[in-house]
């Protein structure tokens, strides 16, 4: 078969039109049945078996942190349970485009754009290898559909309250480095002590908590511009200094880095639960809102794109633009009350 149409003859006693009409309802009840998961047809390669060669394939041409996240946690958890039993032929461009109504109402764009990254990928080294003849993901171009909520960010006075605030507690430094540098949270959970040089006053950010198969570990950061080392400034190298240890500054029980997910539950959220019982009037922000707090101040007292995409380790500067240009210019309509 090798992913070739499939030919199948049928005769009626009746008419010419009569067996072209069994064909026509063959036709769409094998493929409604394929879709479905409810059929797969002898000798026809399957959408899930070819999307997992296609994983071992992908697997070593990329980082580890990348092929978990961006290629097999997408594919194994959505793309094969929904295609998986359907035949590579009889995936048709209406079958994705019902797959991406579905999921744009539950997921951002940036997922999205995993999925038909995936997708396309898994036809067209299908196509190279004989198992079908065309790629249904072609030219379809899904748009997410779900609200996103805007990001929220500190005053410049709520910040600097929190600032201090977070120096009476026990795990206090975590709010105080997010905001200082801006980190990511997988970038916080791989932080060690011996990525401090406090007589230069500058911060390495390196490498990132991330999971790999299903186990957290240790890679490089997000991108390559991610790897960054940041300046210090005299009053943070000292509080910092005098804190100082060894190794990793939040290691979980066993001693490796905690997963984003863990370490908000486990040490952030309890942390800002106590500082509010204390400081009602400062709101709780997720983490990432406290490094988007970081980002928003640094533009908002600078102007300085460039410097400012440099310093949150954006993989470019139009990332940052994307989002703090636009509060500047919501800042501008604002003064100058144009409606």
């Amino acid at each position: 078969m090798h992913g070739k149409p499939i030919r199948k003859s049928f005769y009626s006693t009746v008419s010419k039109e009569d067996a072209k009409k069994q064909a026509e309802e063959w036709r769409v009840n094998q493929r409604a049945a394929e879709i479905a998961g409810i059929l797969v047809t002898d000798g026809i390669t399957t959408f899930g078996e070819w999307a997992l060669t296609w994983l071992h394939l992908k697997k070593d041409t990329v980082k580890g942190n990348t092929f978990s996240e961006s290629y097999e946690r997408p594919t194994k958890q959505y793309l094969i349970p929904y295609f998986g039993k359907a035949s590579l032929t009889a995936i048709q461009p209406m079958h994705i485009e019902t797959f991406f109504a579905k999921m744009s109402t539950r997921f951002a764009q940036t997922t999205l754009n995993k999925f038909r990254i995936c997708l396309n990928a898994i036809f067209e080294t299908a196509i190279d290898n004989d198992k079908c003849y065309k790629n249904p993901v072609k030219r379809l171009k899904p748009t997410s559909k779900k609200h996103s909520a805007e990001k929220r960010v500190y005053t410049r006075e709520e910040r600097d309250e929190l600032f201090e605030a977070c120096k009476d507690y026990a795990d206090g430094l975590i709010i105080y480095l997010l905001l200082e540098f801006g980190l990511r949270c997988s970038e916080l959970c791989a932080l060690r002590w011996e990525d401090f040089d406090f007589a230069a006053k500058t911060l390495h950010v390196q490498r990132a908590s991330v999971i790999v198969q299903g186990e957290v570990t240790v890679g490089e950061p997000k991108s390559k511009t991610s790897n960054r080392i940041l300046p210090m400034r005299a009053s943070s190298a000292e509080y910092l200094a005098a804190r100082a240890g060894s190794g990793y500054i939040f290691p979980s029980r066993n001693g490796l880095p905690y997963t984003s997910k863990t370490f908000a539950h486990v040490r952030y959220d309890p942390l800002m639960e106590e500082i509010r019982r204390d400081h009602p009037n400062i709101p709780k922000l997720t983490m990432h809102e406290l490094r988007h707090t970081c980002g928003t101040l640094l533009y908002d007292s600078t102007k300085d794109i460039y410097a400012v995409s440099k310093y949150m380790g954006h993989s470019s500067v139009r990332v940052t633009e994307k989002y703090y240009m636009h509060e500047d210019t919501d800042m501008l309509r604002s003064h100058l009350k144009i409606d």
